[in-house]
């Protein structure tokens, strides 16, 4: 894999991380949690995000190409990419 695909992918990541926190549910965030074994206590605003994105960049960096696929479909779940494509469709 050439940096640059590499570059892109953890890109993609990043923003798939962004988006899944932005747009879950409650019940997806305890999901991530108990997931990434992560606790919700705070000593400042923004620690469990922060600890949950650090989480599963380490655990995709660390896995096999299927369980990073599996990483990859978890988050899209919440991917508005497609949202914003069909909404876009529907209006017009």
């Amino acid at each position: 894999m050439n940096s640059k695909n590499f570059q892109e992918t953890k890109i993609n990541l990043y923003d798939l991380i962004d988006n899944f926190c932005e747009n879950c549910t409650e019940e997806e965030w305890n999901e991530l949690l108990n997931r990434y074994c992560i606790d919700d206590n705070e000593d400042y605003m923004g620690e469990t995000r922060k600890n949950i994105e650090e989480a599963i960049l380490n655990n995709y960096n660390f896995s096999d190409i299927n369980e990073k696929q599996s990483i990859i479909n978890f988050l899209e779940r919440k991917s508005v990419y497609g949202k914003y494509e069909t909404e876009i469709e529907i209006e017009k």
